[in-house]
């Protein structure tokens, strides 16, 4: 997902550099933000690693004694939420870059707008990818129940981002007339 993420920053960052002159509210923060959520990816791709190896060492431990079985058990608990969390936390800031493009698409220049609906439709694209990501996890669990509010927060983040593409796709007709 990460370079999905870095070819969507670029694409953004275009829209704003496009319309320095023309912005009405504080791009500094806006780069910042672009800039902040790139690197954190990378540590979100780092962290999905991880937890899949914890997963794995989870279904490795021994489980020969009710003892053990009860400790794997936990261990595939632990380390399945964790590689729930990890997805749910890209979805985030999935939702956090449409927000940023419906900006670029408000304010920035209408010869970038189309950028700024791209970079909108491939952040909608990286949330679907990591929600299914963290559906999949959830349906792992040895305790389905853990994931409940994981699941709650997904749901409200699509939602979300279903309001925001409403807004954004009035915004391309009212401004770029698409």
């Amino acid at each position: 997902l990460s370079g999905c993420y870095l070819l969507l920053c670029a694409l953004l960052l275009d829209v704003i550099e496009e319309t320095l002159d023309q912005i009405a509210f504080s791009i500094e923060c806006e780069v910042a933000f672009a800039l902040e959520f790139t690197i954190g990816l990378g540590r979100d791709d780092d962290g999905d690693a991880a937890s899949f190896e914890a997963v794995i060492g989870a279904f490795k431990l021994p489980k020969e004694t009710d003892d053990q079985q009860k400790a794997r058990t936990a261990a595939i608990q632990i380390a399945t939420l964790n590689a729930a969390n990890i997805p749910l936390h890209s979805a985030e800031r999935s939702v956090k870059i449409m927000e940023l493009a419906i900006k670029c698409a408000e304010h920035g220049n209408l010869n970038a707008i189309s950028d700024a609906l791209s970079g909108f439709a491939m952040s909608r694209a990286s949330l679907t990818a990591a929600a299914y990501n963290v559906r999949i996890n959830v349906h792992s669990l040895p305790d389905k129940s853990a994931g409940d509010e994981y699941l709650k927060e997904l749901a409200e983040l699509e939602k979300k981002a279903d309001n925001l593409e409403a807004n954004i796709r009035k915004v391309m007709k009212e401004r770029g007339g698409i």
